[in-house]
């Protein structure tokens, strides 16, 4: 990892003094983490890993959400997105960029709006889990408010497309509706799919670029996954729809009921008499 300049203004900064002792710890070691320009990933969990790597059983998600929480209040980083990841980037940070960054650069426009913001908005309480959730909304609404005016007119009802079936998350990667999965299911027993969305999860963990390539995986599950999961050897096996059940044995009507029992009684009073005739 490349070298840090620690400037000592550091210790009179009154944005540092600010914050509690764990959050400054944890704003100190964030500052090895970032790259030149003062970015990495904003995921409370790769930050506790790449921060505290020998603390990971001591120092929880909560913890790191409190703490990116006052960082941010405190305006000493920002929070942004991009192509649906998050990111963070350290304020000021002031470092001689040594290599190209390979995370996107935040908006100028969110940081020039938070550099010239002097109000620091009250920390959020410890162990909140939705703390960082709420400083996203707060950045969205501040850069949502710069662009009001430049911003595209809303879509009218009639244009909006409906909104896709909700994904669930299969593994790590694969990612199949309910209907999708259960239609799967069906056509290809609970063994064999198991084994397919195991085979295309393993392809995407080693092959990131893919990961943006195939966005629908029932058409990738039916285009080649099951392809390959035949010749390993396994075969599907289609769930068949249970056959109807029999319908109950129709009930005797009471006329034919008095003739059947006329006619056990002749039986038994003819098998009576040939029983106590001797021999």
């Amino acid at each position: 990892m490349a070298g840090r300049w620690i400037r000592d203004g550091i210790l009179t900064s009154e944005k540092i003094e600010k914050l509690s002792m764990g959050a400054e710890l944890f704003y100190r070691r964030l500052m090895s983490v970032v790259d030149d320009y003062g970015r990495y990933y904003s995921k409370p969990e790769m930050l506790r890993s790449a921060c505290y790597p020998l603390k990971i059983d001591s120092i929880t998600n909560d913890n790191v959400i409190a703490w990116t929480s006052e960082c941010v209040n405190q305006r000493l980083i920002i929070l942004y997105e991009n192509d649906c990841k998050k990111y963070l980037c350290l304020l000021d940070f002031g470092q001689r960029a040594r290599t190209k960054s390979k995370f996107p650069e935040p908006p100028e426009i969110l940081k020039s709006q938070v550099l010239s913001d002097n109000c620091p908005q009250p920390a959020a309480p410890c162990g909140q889990m939705t703390a960082l959730i709420d400083i996203d909304i707060d950045i969205d609404k501040r850069y949502n408010d710069a662009h009001a005016a430049t911003a595209a007119p809303p879509l009218s009802d009639k244009n909006l497309k409906p909104k896709p079936p909700e994904k669930q998350k299969h593994l790590d990667y694969v990612f199949l509706s309910c209907e999708e999965y259960v239609r799967l299911k069906k056509e290809l027993g609970q063994k064999f799919l198991d084994r397919c969305i195991f085979t295309l999860d393993e392809y995407l963990t080693n092959h990131e670029k893919k990961r943006r390539e195939y966005r629908d995986h029932n058409k990738t599950i039916r285009r080649w996954v099951i392809k390959t999961v035949r010749e390993e050897g396994l075969l599907p096996e289609p769930i068949k729809n249970k056959p109807p059940p029999e319908p109950p044995p129709e009930l005797e009507s009471p006329e034919e009921y008095a003739k059947n029992e006329e006619i056990f009684r002749e039986t038994l009073k003819t098998v009576t008499k040939k029983i106590s005739m001797p021999v």
